[in-house]
């Protein structure tokens, strides 16, 4: 199970690396001392020459901040790999490879082509295509976003041109069924992106019926030393909505945007520590 398409080292070799590139001061010793975990016999799982118990593979997958899923399948690997009994292995192998079969296709945008489509109407449109009554037409995706035809005209051409969107016999196909951009690096593009979206959600604030809106909102005095946990735990949220609710096999008869804002207030005043 050394080479499984995933692996809990693999995992592990990951968050540390993305620390290191964060913090060029963060060691090995940090990253065992931030999962209390035994920094040499860390060392030796992560060049595969000890395994980890089902309960220590439980508790890192907690403080490796995973989401849902993919916590299930860091113990999984683990189970399948180091399990004592046999049968164990094989059964966690057998459910692990089941679960990743029907995976989605994430992509990763990069910057080049957020910069081309960063319109709130160009994911719209993706998603749009996934609804069960799409006839595909420029004319139904005009009067569903509210728009003009040759705006969607245009956003076609251009979601074709990226290879994001594939025309097949009439039929328009979104060639990822999930997209990211980078975290936390300053863009033009998606700023304008998340303005758009802003403006959105005030329209629907005023227009749409509480019925098919939700909007929450709590203010809270906050330590600014704790942002990087508060901002992976509502990444791991979104993945976990995104799961549960935009299932493969589930029909769709609309498009809604989740929006989760986190930001500060008051005015950092001179002089202030933080």
């Amino acid at each position: 199970m050394k080479n499984t398409k995933f692996n809990y080292i693999d995992i592990l070799k990951q968050q540390l690396e993305t620390r290191c590139t964060k913090n060029s001061s963060y060691s090995l010793r940090a990253f065992a001392r931030d999962l209390d975990f035994n920094p040499s016999r860390l060392s030796e799982v992560l060049n595969h020459k000890k395994g980890i118990s089902i309960s220590a593979a439980t508790e890192l997958a907690g403080k490796l901040g995973l989401n849902r899923q993919e916590k299930e399948f860091f113990i999984l690997s683990a189970r399948a790999q180091h399990a004592r009994r046999q049968k164990d292995k094989i059964e966690a192998s057998k459910s692990l490879n089941e679960k990743l079969l029907p995976q989605k296709n994430v992509k990763q945008l990069e910057q080049k082509e957020i910069e081309q489509a960063y319109n709130w109407y160009h994911t719209a449109i993706l998603e749009l295509t996934e609804l069960k009554d799409c006839p595909h037409t420029v004319e139904w995706f005009a009067k569903k976003l509210k728009l003009k035809k040759v705006i969607v005209k245009n956003a076609l051409e251009r979601l074709e041109k990226l290879g994001w969107l594939s025309l097949e016999n009439g039929v328009y196909k979104s060639t990822f069924t999930e997209s990211e951009t980078t975290f936390d690096v300053p863009s033009i593009a998606i700023r304008k992106y998340h303005e758009e979206v802003l403006k959105k959600a005030e329209m629907s604030l005023t227009m749409d019926d509480i019925k098919e809106r939700e909007f929450l909102n709590m203010t809270l005095a906050f330590s600014l030393d704790q942002m990087k946990e508060a901002k992976d735990a509502i990444r791991s949220f979104q993945k976990d909505f995104a799961e549960k609710f935009y299932p493969k096999e589930k029909e769709r008869d609309s498009v809604y945007q989740l929006s989760v804002q986190l930001f500060r207030l008051d005015s950092k005043l001179e002089n202030e520590e933080l």
